[in-house]
């Protein structure tokens, strides 16, 4: 044999080798454990065949027909490799599937042994106390070896540990649920016992209303309670309640008292005049007497005319809703002031009333809510121009408006009387002070308030958009007039105009800046005098933007 023909086999020795290689090792482990083996080796025999046909192939002719045939094996065994990939995973699968069965049956058999063992130790142990969240006993248990006296004994210290721990564990969940069990049902007693304190007022705002009472953190800090709490009973039984029911009820009036008692000292007294001093308890033979009078007191602050002003948010405030102010805190106490006590007869709101045709005695401040509803007529304010005066949908709102022109002009005819000369710093000693005029004085004959119809509505709202489009013609509020650069504009329309403050209000009190139409109102209406805007207002800005006061 040549040189070259030793090479050459050589060569095709070692691409046999190559390509046989995988399918070998795989054709060997699947013979060894496969149910079915499949030929391997004829198959193999025949890609070598081939394969050395394809490498010894001389002529043309002869390698298309070698590479022919070797594609078609190749393509042969790739089937068959795909198919016998299949059955080899299903039977890997299955194989798992058996072991997990069985080392599942040895698993069980373990447990249930080490389970008869650890009841029978006659400690108290019961299902529940296992912890299988343990890791450590889990660890113990799933083992695949027999439970032999040997492997007990050395596992019996550690598992005993193990479920004493998880019985306190049980015992303590069991405990905290009977707690919250008591806690929720004291509760609602508790609750019960509220609604009936305030069985007259839960129709005005049963949740706000209930703030008048402690609430339940409160409640569960009571000795009485708290000892009901601690014991450790599966129910609350209707004798212990009514062992507590008394103390408890004297509690929540004593809170509820004494709320009630300083918000109507605000009413009586305009404000209040000594801290808060909650009450600590009530007498027994007083309790009586306390509930009857926390239901007058509450009869009196749903009244229409019981009405609070805040300080701090500047808005009227009701009752209920006054509590969220009033929870037991002085400083909170005196943001608070009454609107009711005032001039003439019964005070603003009396007055407000009896325009709208209620009597102040009698009315409830859940009655005003039917004197404007949607839909219906709107209130008017009488005392303001018909040009700029606004409209309200509820009563408050027209109370808060005279309220707001009325502590204007109590402030500004202070600040005068206090110290004119700083009110008006630019007066000569020899001119008069000017006139401040109180023009929503619900004391004098005129009339406060009055209904609109729609078709009333809709023609008021028709002279205010008048008065609007002929404030924008105004040549005061114009730079050069009318048709001057204001007019050019291509904004002009609500968005143009000067801005002027009141010389003739004392300094600092002054209305902000307000157009030519409705400074000239102001004047009018203030301190009674036709205007002279060029010595009774000063211009402040030159704006685009509108600025939309109460005041004129």
């Amino acid at each position: 044999m040549s040189r070259s023909e030793t090479s050459q086999q050589l060569s095709i020795a070692r691409e046999l080798k190559k390509w046989s290689r995988p399918s070998l090792g795989s054709m060997r482990h699947y013979r060894r454990n496969g149910p079915k083996p499949r030929p391997y080796f004829k198959k193999l025999l025949l890609e070598m065949i081939a394969q050395q046909d394809a490498i010894t192939a001389t002529t043309s002719d002869e390698k298309k027909v070698a590479k022919d045939q070797l594609m078609k094996i190749w393509s042969e065994r790739h089937v068959m490799m795909i198919e016998t990939g299949k059955e080899m995973q299903c039977w890997q699968d299955q194989q798992a599937s058996e072991k997990r069965e069985t080392l599942e049956v040895l698993y069980n058999r373990r447990h249930q042994s080490i389970k008869e063992k650890l009841f029978a130790l006659d400690q108290g142990f019961v299902e529940a106390d296992l912890p299988f969240s343990n890791p450590a006993y889990v660890a113990l248990i799933r083992k695949p070896a027999e439970l032999t006296p040997q492997i007990w004994k050395r596992i019996q210290p550690s598992l005993e540990t193990l479920v004493s721990e998880g019985r306190a564990k049980r015992i303590q969940e069991e405990q905290e649920k009977r707690r919250h069990d008591r806690q929720l049902k004291l509760s609602e007693l508790y609750k019960s016992l509220v609604d009936q304190l305030l069985t007259n007022d839960l129709a005005v705002d049963p949740w706000r209303v209930k703030q008048t009472c402690p609430g339940d953190s409160d409640f569960f800090k009571l000795p009485q309670i708290a000892t009901l709490l601690d014991e450790d009973t599966e129910d609350i039984t209707e004798d212990a309640w009514s062992a507590v029911v008394e103390d408890v009820r004297r509690f929540a009036l004593a809170k509820r008292s004494g709320l009630l008692t300083v918000l109507v000292e605000i009413l009586d007294h305009g404000s209040l005049a000594a801290p808060y001093e909650p009450l600590v308890e009530i007498p027994l033979d007083m309790v009586i007497q306390v509930e009857e009078k926390c239901d007058v007191m509450a009869t009196r602050l749903s009244l229409a005319t019981s009405a609070f002003w805040c300080e701090k948010h500047c808005e009227v405030m009701r009752y209920p809703n006054v509590i969220g102010h009033a929870h037991a805190n002085s400083t909170t106490f005196k943001c608070l002031s009454s609107i009711s006590p005032g001039k003439g007869d019964g005070g603003l709101i009396a007055a407000l009333l009896k325009s709208l045709g209620s009597d102040p005695e009698t009315a409830a401040f859940k009655d005003t809510a039917k004197l404007v509803n949607y839909g219906l007529p709107e209130l008017l304010c009488s005392r303001c121009d018909a040009k700029v005066a606004p409209t309200h949908n509820y009563f408050d709102k027209l109370v808060f408006h005279y309220a707001q022109h009325n502590r204007w002009f109590d402030q500004v005819t202070a600040e005068v009387a206090s110290n004119p000369e700083k009110a008006y710093p630019n007066r000569k000693p020899s001119e008069p002070l000017p006139i401040l005029r109180n023009d929503h004085d619900w004391t004098t004959a005129e009339p406060l308030v009055e209904f609109l119809t729609t078709n009333e509505k809709r023609a008021h709202a028709q002279v205010k958009m008048m008065f609007e489009a002929m404030n924008q013609q105004d040549k005061d509020d114009d730079d050069q007039g009318i048709g001057g650069e204001d007019y050019k504009r291509e904004y002009w329309s609500s968005e143009r105009g000067h801005r002027r403050i009141c010389k003739l209000c004392p300094v600092g009190l002054s209305t902000p800046g307000l157009q030519a139409a409705v400074m000239r109102l102001h004047i009018k209406a203030k301190h009674e005098k036709e205007a002279d805007l060029e010595a009774d207002a000063e211009i402040v800005a030159k704006t685009y933007r509108s600025n939309n006061m109460w005041w004129f």
